[in-house]
């Protein structure tokens, strides 16, 4: 894993390419391609041993060589980047081969009707690949043998295996239907499949661990020192971490304008991969939109993806679409040249730090409501974690220090924490309801959001701790927050309209801090008050907003889905709702700023070094219409103007110097109590503040 760690700016070459009228590859120039590469500062590649049309770029003796191949690609491309120092990862397409497919049925997943399976296109319909099912003799009499011939017989660096994958979470064929039997004495019937979830689900779950072991022992007996990855498992918020036993890194695709995602995408996933205790890589793309749409973003944009990438914890990556000829895209590799050779000297700066942890948002997202990455969805759809997205963005946005974290995690570390967030769609089991009742009693400060933690009984866990006794949602579709004068900011005692539901939770020892107001009416075809909602005309029996003292620790309670409300309406109002509650326990950050809502940040810790990051964000004109019909996921990004005189406040005694990293700027500093103040001049998409102690 050495080298892995040391070559942290990489490119994933693309190259699924059908039958063509014309010779692949004709044009390949290995020296000019290699000499490409290394002008644009990157350290490793990832070329394609075997694409999703099932077709190999190399000469392989049992897999299928594209027809229309003219050479060994993948050995002349490993050849001439070893000759400059690059790393090669091989890509292994494993569930999507359409040679496979179409030449033997009995080996494709089969989803719940018997239909075969196969990927999605931009409108939620079957489109053109099919998928493999890994349980199948597609396993044994292809996969692996392929495997085992590249890692024999091409110098690979490791393998990047892809779309290792059950989509959509369904495979009933009939070699999964004899597995099953075999291991729980059960017939698998889509009834089944749906009743006994969990056991379903963890059968899928150790169908990819097995084979992933069985590559891993093919890999490792050829060269030791191989890494493997298998793309977008593991480390998307959410997944099921256990895949990541297998493997020797995360990696995770993020592309802000695909799918409607937002710029802070890559950032969001970072936050949350950095506590998997596994090194990860963001992977964007040179792309605007999709894979392979053949457009090139700028070198802003690329800066600030690769700053937010890198503030947080990970390494880069960006995806490429080689053409059929063998060509690279001038214009695009000139963008990735520049933004990688920006990214390079802020890299020594990533390696070995960890997040200075402070607060927690619980994630906590059901299986069956997990989409598979890159799953088409609209910018309008309240998926789970698009809600924590939203925490995400607003935590951001009143620049605090928090880490996304999982169940294992929270149960593993919730004492190096000192608020934890847990959002309206947040999922409390037995072992982290008791976790989190101890952790509160000795001193933890917890924000609990929503309509209560259901217990599947019929109550809600911890309202001993929230000091409140919860029924459902009060009866309208509107309501109105009231601010008490701890929350309200620059808000005073102005009605602020919510259009969630607000939980009907009474105080048994809790006190009220916000009053939730019920509307006038509720608004109906034949009863209606103007044009929206109707005005706020009388107080609730039910805190809007709660405080309860619980053995040495506090639990706040905000009576409704500020994570959806913020989603679906961006009420500036909905953040300082949230941010304002947090600042009851937050008296002493572990940094603090007055700047924009743009600028964020993130502090980490190096040996004796703290580094905040800091990442300002400008976003440009955006039209309507840019995701299949609905608001563009981000605008694009030209310029990112620079701001100046920043005052920074860094929790930290004993400091001996505060540099401007990568610039190696000493900048002067002052001392106020136990923070160090600092004025920054200027910054321009991101820099690192290094603040040395003595």
């Amino acid at each position: 894993m050495t080298w892995f760690l040391e070559s942290p700016r990489r490119v994933h070459l693309d190259f699924h390419t059908p039958e063509t009228p014309y010779p692949v590859g004709e044009k390949f120039d290995a020296n000019a391609f290699a000499d490409t590469i290394a002008a644009a500062h990157v350290t490793e590649v990832t070329c394609f041993a075997k694409c999703a049309y099932g077709y190999a770029y190399h000469d392989t003796a049992i897999g299928n060589r594209h027809p229309n191949l003219t050479k060994d690609l993948l050995a002349e491309q490993i050849q001439a980047l070893h000759d400059r120092g690059i790393r090669v990862m091989a890509h292994y397409s494993v569930c999507l081969d359409e040679v496979a497919f179409l030449g033997r049925p009995t080996w494709r997943q089969r989803d719940r009707e018997g239909n075969d399976s196969k990927t999605i296109n931009s409108h939620g319909r079957p489109d053109y690949w099919g998928y493999l099912c890994v349980n199948s003799p597609y396993r044994e009499e292809k996969v692996l043998p392929e495997i085992d011939e590249l890692a024999a017989g091409w110098e690979i660096d490791g393998v990047f295996l892809d779309v290792v994958t059950f989509p959509p979470a369904m495979c009933l064929c009939h070699f999964c239907k004899r597995k099953f039997q075999l291991l729980h004495g059960l017939e698998l019937t889509p009834s089944l499949a749906a009743s006994e979830a969990s056991l379903f689900n963890e059968f899928q779950m150790q169908s990819r661990r097995s084979f992933l072991q069985d590559v891993r022992n093919l890999l490792r007996a050829h060269r030791p020192e191989a890494i493997m990855c298998a793309n977008s498992h593991g480390g998307h918020v959410g997944s099921d971490r256990r895949i990541l036993d297998f493997v020797d890194y995360a990696i995770i695709e993020s592309r802000p304008g695909s799918f409607g995602r937002s710029y802070s995408d890559q950032g969001f996933h970072s936050r949350y991969a950095r506590n998997l205790h596994k090194p990860f890589q963001i992977m964007n793309t040179r792309f605007v939109s999709s894979w392979a749409d053949f457009t090139v973003k700028r070198a802003e944009e690329l800066k600030f993806e690769y700053a937010t990438i890198l503030a947080n914890g990970g390494q880069v990556s960006s995806g490429d679409h080689m053409y059929p000829e063998g060509s690279l895209e001038p214009a695009a590799w000139n963008v990735l040249g520049e933004a990688f050779g920006w990214a390079e000297p802020r890299q020594r700066w990533w390696t070995e730090s960890k997040s200075i942890r402070h607060i927690a948002v619980f994630v906590s997202i059901p299986h069956d409501q997990l989409k598979p990455p890159g799953t088409s969805e609209s910018p309008r759809d309240v998926t789970p974690e698009r809600v924590l997205t939203a925490y995400d963005q607003m935590l951001l946005e009143r620049h605090k220090q928090f880490d996304l974290i999982d169940e294992p995690c929270l149960l593993d570390s919730l004492q190096d924490f000192q608020i934890l967030v847990l959002p309206e769609n947040a999922v409390v089991s037995d072992p982290v309801e008791e976790c989190i009742r101890e952790w509160v009693r000795g001193g933890g400060q917890l924000i609990g959001v929503g309509l209560g933690f259901p217990d599947g009984d019929g109550g809600h866990r911890l309202e001993d701790v929230l000091g409140l006794d919860f029924a459902d949602a009060a009866p309208y579709s509107v309501f109105y927050y009231r601010l008490g004068n701890r929350i309200a900011g620059t808000y005073g005692d102005t009605p602020l309209v919510v259009s969630q539901p607000v939980a009907k939770a009474r105080s048994t020892t809790a006190e009220s801090l916000a009053d939730a107001w019920f509307p006038l009416l509720e608004r109906s075809s034949d009863r209606f008050f103007s044009h929206v909602s109707a005005p706020p005309y009388q107080k609730s029996p039910y805190p809007g907003i709660s405080l309860n003292s619980f053995g040495a620790g506090r639990a706040a309670f905000i009576a409704t889905n500020v994570g959806q409300e913020y989603l679906l309406k961006n009420h500036v109002w909905m953040r300082d709702i949230l941010g304002n509650t947090v600042d009851l326990f937050d008296d002493a950050p572990p940094w603090k700023v007055e700047a924009s809502p743009s600028l964020e940040g993130s502090l980490m810790q190096s040996d004796s070094d703290l580094l905040l990051h800091l990442t300002f964000f400008h976003a440009e004109r955006s039209t309507m219409g840019g995701v299949e019909g609905g608001v563009a996921g981000h605008a694009p990004t030209e310029w990112i103007p620079p701001v100046h005189n920043i005052v920074v406040m860094i929790k930290a005694s004993a400091v001996e110097s505060v540099m401007w990293e990568p610039d190696g700027e000493e900048l002067p500093f002052e001392q106020c109590g136990e923070y160090v103040r600092v004025e920054l001049p200027e910054l321009k998409i991101h820099g690192i503040l290094r603040v040395r102690g003595s």
